[in-house]
Order: C-alpha cells, then structure tokens, then sequence
C-alpha cells in the first residue's frame, strides 16, 4: 500500500509539471481520443531531466521550533520508529518556471528518508502536485534556508 501511494504521488508530480491538465485537484477530465493523444505527448518523461532543485527551507521556523511542534514529532517518529521527523519545502525549476513541493521527511541514524510528497506546514498540495511559485514567494515563506 505504501508503494502504491509513492507511485501515485510521484505520477502526479510529473502530470503537474509535463501536462497542461488541471491535475493538482485530481478532479475528472473528459477525454477523447485528441486529448488522449495530446497528453500523451506531452507527458514525455525525458523532459524530467531538465528539473532543477533551487532552494530547499524549513517551512515554518517559528512553529517547527516551538515545544509543541517538537513533541507532536517526536511522537510521530516514534510511530515510524524513527529518530526524527520533519518538514521541507523546496523550489524547483522546469521549464523555465518553478514550482514548490513539500515533504514529510523522517531520520533513521544518518538517513534521512521521504515519507509524504506533502508539508502541511508549507501548505503544499496534499496530493503532491507541483505548484507555480516564484523565488520571491518562496523566499517569504521562510525566513531560514538550508
């Protein structure tokens, strides 16, 4: 089941970024068989090789540091029997634009391993979808970058 929700976001994330579909609400499309065919030539995944990783931040540093925040995580690493839990949120560039995507990232030793294509924090898309997002956007949504 896990492996099926990765696959599912990680297809969404690249319907977001290569078709022009509205795909972030995952509300039904009509399709014919001209749409069909113009999606898929548009969701040509090669085009993924130009993506571009810009900025990588905390998502909200007042309230990822306040002691609530730090106990509500601490439990759910305890839950995936993990050393840590956290948020991120990241820029990323394609196709000339760049878009935000967030993510549940958990601790294991010196690992750190995805868990959700999704920070509630950064208030990304719950289904992991890319969203346009300019640098200056980003940059106001955090006052810390790593």
């Amino acid at each position: 089941q896990l492996t099926a929700q990765i696959l599912s976001r990680v297809k969404l994330l690249t319907y977001s970024l290569l078709s022009e579909e509205p795909v972030a609400d995952a509300a039904p499309i009509r399709i014919d068989a001209a749409r069909s065919t113009h999606f898929l030539t548009a969701v040509e995944p090669q085009r993924l090789a130009t993506l571009t990783v810009e900025q990588i931040a905390l998502p909200n540093v007042t309230v990822m540091a306040s002691e609530l925040y730090q106990e509500n995580t601490a439990r759910a690493a305890a839950v995936y029997g993990a050393d840590e839990w956290s948020e991120r949120m990241a820029l990323i560039g394609f196709a000339g634009d760049t878009y935000l995507l967030g993510f549940t990232v958990v601790r294991y030793g010196e690992s750190w391993k995805i868990s959700e294509a999704v920070s509630p924090l950064a208030g990304t898309n719950p289904l992991g979808a890319a969203e346009p997002l300019t640098v200056a956007e980003f940059e106001g949504m955090t006052d810390h970058t790593e």
